[in-house]
């Protein structure tokens, strides 16, 4: 893995705990500093007590909504992250409305480890270009 994350912020919205552990860890030794959260209002409570994240990886499902609603309720005063979202619905339909909602890549679960370092690591060089 080539790609790194170095000082790059990440919310990982996940409600499989072992699918967050193992993303999670995979994230941190690309350089990453990771939170988790588990469902949108956790995920939002952080996004309100953080500076600022970088990248939102989130599952596309989730026990209280979707991760279109995370972007959507995002705190007004804190800058939108970089967003990338994994689903195992691989419609047409939920990769429009996921895009429509501001997600830049959507991955198809399983998504390799590998590509989801790679798609998250263009993402932040995109933003920082």
């Amino acid at each position: 893995m080539q790609d790194r994350l170095e000082d790059v912020t990440v919310l990982l919205v996940e409600d499989d705990e072992d699918a967050a552990f193992l993303l999670g860890m995979v994230l941190e030794r690309a350089g990453a500093r990771v939170e988790h959260a588990s469902g949108v209002v956790a995920a939002l409570k952080l996004a309100s007590g953080v500076e600022r994240f970088d990248l939102l990886i989130s599952d596309m499902h989730l026990p209280d909504g979707s991760a279109a609603d995370v972007l959507a309720r995002w705190p007004a005063d804190r800058r939108s992250p970089e967003a990338l979202a994994l689903t195992g619905d691989t419609s047409e339909s939920s990769r429009t409305e996921l895009e429509a909602a501001g997600f830049k890549a959507v991955l198809a679960k399983p998504a390799a480890i590998d590509d989801v370092i790679r798609h998250s690591a263009a993402l932040i060089a995109r933003r920082a270009g």
